[in-house]
């Protein structure tokens, strides 16, 4: 249950950030990307139609043929329909623009959805593997109790725990939010920031 959980709720921040791109390519105009970019509403269904085969192919048991069944076969058919619709797409704009680079574009966008997505989903794994070190610890503390005594162990039991499990989660917490999140719909451009400045007399009276 616990790992369930944790790969809903990756599910749903990729999903929010697949969301977020779009509105950015939106904002920018790049509506070729917002519609059939990795990130983009073709990626958004591709996304959604896989998370759903998988999780019912884990119900019954990692059985693949699953995939195959009558309700699952219009979502089949989803998937490798994205999967062949983004490369030629790209490959089409890149014959009708005269640049290559659109052809090579498309190959990377479908090596991401075939790798990159699987890959992002199981990080969010680990948010269970915390919170059954938590688990751990708690145990932890109660066997210290027998020898340190109830309440010196309940103390330093929290403040090891807050040291340890503080530093360790807030770094894989980081990395699911600038890697896995981030990196859907953050691009490196837009309006330079300057901060606010005063202006600083040198004049000596």
């Amino acid at each position: 249950e616990i790992i369930g959980m944790a790969l809903l709720f990756g599910a749903l921040q990729l999903i929010l950030s697949m969301i977020l791109n779009i509105v950015n390519c939106i904002k920018m105009r790049e509506f070729f990307e917002a519609i059939f970019g990795a990130r983009g509403v073709a990626g958004l269904i591709f996304y959604i139609s896989g998370v759903y085969i998988a999780y019912n192919i884990i119900i019954s048991g990692f059985n693949l043929g699953v995939a195959a069944s009558s309700s699952l076969l219009p979502f089949t058919a989803v998937v490798i329909g994205v999967m062949l619709l983004i490369p030629l797409t790209f490959i089409l704009k890149g014959i009708m623009t005269k640049h290559s680079e659109y052809m090579i574009h498309g190959v990377i966008e479908i090596l991401e959805l075939i790798i990159e997505y699987p890959a992002n989903s199981l990080s969010y794994i680990r948010l269970a593997a915390f919170a059954l070190a938590h688990e751990a610890f708690g145990i932890l503390a109660e066997a210290l109790a027998e020898f340190l005594g109830y309440a010196p162990s309940i103390i330093f039991s929290n403040i090891l725990v807050l040291m340890i499990e503080g530093f360790a989660v807030g770094i894989q917490a980081l990395r699911l939010t600038y890697y896995e999140f981030s990196t859907k719909f953050f691009k490196g451009e837009g309006i330079l920031f300057e901060p606010i400045t005063v202006p600083v007399s040198t004049k000596t009276s």
